[in-house]
């Protein structure tokens, strides 16, 4: 009796490495950035070797060395886009937008409708309207007010 043929073993699929050292952007050097992660700290240290850039960050049982980095390389664009200059030049100024006009409160908008017509028709605001009518309810007939 023969034996029964075995299969051959699957080839096993490679692992992607991530990198662990990295170019650093302010010296502009490849491979300077090392990152190590401290897994019972939970502090990762980020140090170039060239310029002595150093920083650290808070780390979890998932985080990786890329992930180090990138936090840290965020940090450094948010930090930069916070200062950076502004246009001084009156070539640069023309290109922005002007400031966009404030929209006026409803109120404000009755106020200058109720101003307009009143010009038009030529009152003064401060004069009543009603001040020429000798006692209450005249035009309807109603007589005199009582008074208590």
């Amino acid at each position: 009796m023969g034996k029964r043929r075995s299969r051959k073993a699957a080839p096993q699929k490679a692992k992607v490495k991530l990198p662990n050292t990295f170019d650093c952007p302010f010296c502009n050097h490849q491979s300077t950035i090392f990152v190590k992660i401290g897994k019972l700290s939970g502090i990762g240290k980020l140090e170039c070797r060239v310029c002595g850039v150093k920083a650290e960050s808070r780390t979890t049982h998932l985080t990786s060395e890329v992930d180090v980095f990138c936090e840290w390389m965020d940090s450094c664009v948010a930090a930069n886009a916070d200062n950076a200059p502004q246009p001084v030049d009156a070539e640069e100024s023309d290109l922005l937008e002007p400031p966009a006009k404030k929209r006026k409160t409803d109120q404000g908008r009755v106020n200058e409708v109720i101003a307009a017509a009143l010009e038009q028709t030529g009152d003064d605001a401060s004069e009543d309207p009603y001040s020429d009518r000798d006692s209450f309810g005249s035009d309807l007939g109603l007589g005199d007010p009582v008074t208590p």
